[in-house]
C-alpha cells in the first residue's frame, strides 16, 4: 500500500487498485429567491452575527458549517432516506446525527437536521440537481425552529416544493456561482 495525496494504491499481484479519497463530493449552492437573495445565506449570516454573543447559537451554527462540509466530502448516496454523521463538536467530542432525511410526503426533498440544546433545530430544505457528472446539492430555503412541529416549517416546505418545480423549468435563473466554482480533477 502507497498513499499519494488524493488516493491509495493498493498493489496486488501485478494489480493497482486506487482507492480515491478527500475529493469534493457534492458542490453546496443556495438558490436564489424571486429577489434575488440566497435565503438559506441569509440565515446563516444571522446566525454567524448572533454567534458571536451567544455561546449556544456559536456551537450550533458550528455544527451547522460542519454539516455542510461533510455533504461536500459524502454527497448524499442515491437511494438515501437518510443519512447519519459524526461531527466533531469544536473541542473535537464526538457528535453523531441523522443530517439528512428525506420529506417523506415531498420528494424528492430534504431536510438538512441539526439541533442543539438551548439554540434551537436549524432546519434547510435542499434537492438533488445533476450537473456535469457531479451532485450539485441545492439549498432552497432554512428556519430555525424551537418546536417540533412548526407551521412555518411547513411554508418553507411548500415554498421549496414551488422553487423546484420553477427550477426544473431553467435551473440557470436559480443559481449563482456553480459556474465559477474550481474543481478538483
Amino acid at each position: 500500500m502507497e498513499k499519494k495525496g488524493g488516493y491509495i494504491v493498493y498493489n496486488i499481484f501485478f494489480l493497482n487498485i486506487y482507492i480515491v479519497y478527500d475529493i469534493i463530493m457534492a458542490i453546496i449552492e443556495f438558490i436564489l429567491d424571486e429577489n434575488n437573495e440566497q435565503q438559506v445565506l441569509n440565515v446563516l449570516n444571522s446566525l454567524n452575527e448572533d454567534a458571536k454573543g451567544d455561546k449556544e447559537i456559536g456551537d450550533l451554527y458550528g455544527l451547522i458549517i460542519r454539516g455542510f462540509k461533510f455533504l461536500q466530502k459524502h454527497g448524499i448516496p442515491a437511494g438515501t432516506k437518510e443519512l447519519m454523521a459524526k461531527l466533531a463538536e469544536e473541542d473535537e467530542t464526538p457528535y453523531s446525527i441523522r443530517l439528512i432525511k428525506e420529506l417523506r410526503h415531498h420528494p424528492p426533498l430534504y431536510e438538512f437536521r441539526i439541533n442543539w440544546r438551548g439554540a434551537g433545530a436549524f432546519r434547510a430544505i435542499l434537492f438533488e440537481h445533476p450537473l456535469d457528472g457531479d451532485q450539485l446539492l441545492v439549498f432552497t430555503r432554512a428556519i430555525i425552529k424551537q418546536t417540533t412541529t412548526s407551521r412555518d416549517f411547513e411554508k418553507i416546505i411548500n415554498e421549496s416544493e414551488q422553487l423546484l418545480q420553477e427550477f426544473n423549468k431553467n435551473p440557470e435563473k436559480y443559481l449563482k456561482g456553480v459556474d465559477q466554482i474550481d474543481r478538483q480533477e
